[in-house]
């Protein structure tokens, strides 16, 4: 049985170019995931990128990108092989982003490149050359990922885990153009951990740039606005085309590294994150390398002030455990109700899901008797389903980096008290590929 890897070394097998002796000639399965890193929904169809990590099947094709329907049985809809080590999954729905049809981008890591495969209406999967370069010399291994969808605005932004100076390098995707037009943005230090979209301000937000000191920066993407040109020797944080800047952290209690940021569905400015606690003192000396001391669902109010700084706001704090990763937000609810929040501590292995209408929170972690994590072993991978399941259910996917599989969990907006896995031949749901 594949055994649980603490976060830290989980980060370091994610950046490192993977563990195999032997590089095999065969390409990756394109019925079962291995070692998955990237999970999204499109066309109602689950998405998932897998890495071949361990270098099992041929570098080249030993990775895949498969569709499978879970509401058929799990059915297999669509299945191609990518280049090994895939990063994270962002999906661009052709109707909002207003492409001829929907995306799923995948970076990969080591070859340092980006997959723009189309997914068809019944999810199938094409590719003709549908990967590009994305690197330079100055920053490499690709591996966050987020779309920013708006009336005139199409793009996709990409972070790296790795640089020359340990700066924040950021690339714009324009997929409105064929070929897509890179452009290429430094932030300051650290790394961008995470984006999210504020379509009603048409602000792409990054998390992590600008490494403890500055840890949420925003640029206004809104009339077209573009990243401007990458000027060789700019300095850490240049004047960009768009209007931008980092959001005063001020408010937030000390000893907290921001790791992933959403929205709020009102549009109101209302949004969730998740942040890793540390040492102040000692990350005075190691910086992010700090040890992990917990993490922290925060409900904060991101104000704009006449002054023009956007001021983050905490409402609310609530302990989620070692490894806080992705935060996500699933369908509006009715009545004006607030959201229903989904937050992973991967270190701890637990699913969290918070109601920000009454306060209350559920989660999923570790089995009393046996240990077992929930939602298996290194829970790696966060999506949410656009649309609700009949009975107005929200749609959560949780990915297992070491079980290969992919938990999904079922949310009732109306109670999220009422969230369960749904069972399968008397034990767990756990959806590891498809079938024909």
């Amino acid at each position: 049985m594949k055994k649980s890897l603490p976060l830290a070394a989980l980060a370091a097998v994610l950046a490192a170019t993977g563990c195999g002796e032997v590089t095999q000639a065969e390409p990756g399965p394109g019925d079962t995931f291995n070692y998955p890193t990237g999970i999204g929904v499109a066309e109602g169809k689950l998405l998932v990128a897998s890495s071949n990590f361990d270098l099992r099947y041929d570098d080249v094709t030993g990775g895949s990108l498969i569709s499978v329907d879970p509401e058929a049985g799990d059915a297999l809809r669509g299945s191609l092989n990518i280049r090994s080590f895939a990063g994270e999954l962002a999906v661009a729905d052709a109707a909002a982003c207003g492409l001829p049809s929907t995306l799923a981008l995948v970076p990969i890591r080591g070859s340092n490149r980006l997959y723009r495969v189309p997914v068809a209406a019944d999810g199938s999967l094409s590719c003709t050359d549908c990967d590009i370069g994305i690197s330079s010399s100055l920053f490499v291994d690709p591996f966050t990922i987020a779309v920013a969808c708006a009336p005139g605005v199409a793009r996709a932004y990409v972070g790296f885990l790795r640089s020359s100076l340990a700066q924040a390098w950021v690339t714009e995707v324009d997929l409105g153009q064929d070929p897509p037009v890179l452009r290429h943005r430094v932030f300051g230090d650290g790394r961008a951990r995470d984006f999210a979209w504020d379509a009603v301000r048409q602000r792409i937000w990054i998390v992590g740039a600008g490494g403890i000191s500055a840890p949420l920066r925003w640029v206004d993407v809104s009339g077209g606005c573009e990243f401007g040109p990458t000027v060789a020797g700019e300095t850490a944080d240049p004047a960009l085309a768009c209007r931008g800047g980092a959001a005063s952290s001020a408010l937030l209690p000390t000893g907290l590294e921001l790791r992933s940021l959403a929205f709020a569905n009102d549009g109101s400015g209302r949004a969730y994150v998740t942040a890793r606690r540390y040492d102040p003192a000692a990350g005075a000396t190691l910086g992010v390398g700090a040890a992990d001391l917990g993490g922290v669902l925060l409900v904060v109010d991101l104000v704009e002030g006449i002054d023009g700084v956007v001021r983050i706001v905490p409402l609310r704090s609530m302990e989620i455990g070692t490894g806080a990763a992705k935060v996500r937000v699933l369908p509006a609810r009715s009545g004006g109700r607030r959201d229903v929040v989904v937050a992973l501590a991967a270190g701890e292995g637990v699913l969290w899901i918070y109601d920000d209408e009454t306060g209350d929170r559920v989660h999923f972690g570790r089995d009393a008797i046996t240990g077992e994590p929930a939602v298996g072993h290194s829970a790696f991978g966060l999506a949410v389903d656009p649309v609700p399941l009949p009975g107005n259910v929200g749609r959560v996917y949780v990915g297992s980096f070491l079980d290969s599989f992919v938990t999904p969990v079922d949310v009732p907006l109306d109670d999220p008290s009422a969230a369960s896995i749904p069972q399968a031949g008397g034990g767990h749901r756990r959806i590891t590929g498809g079938t024909p």
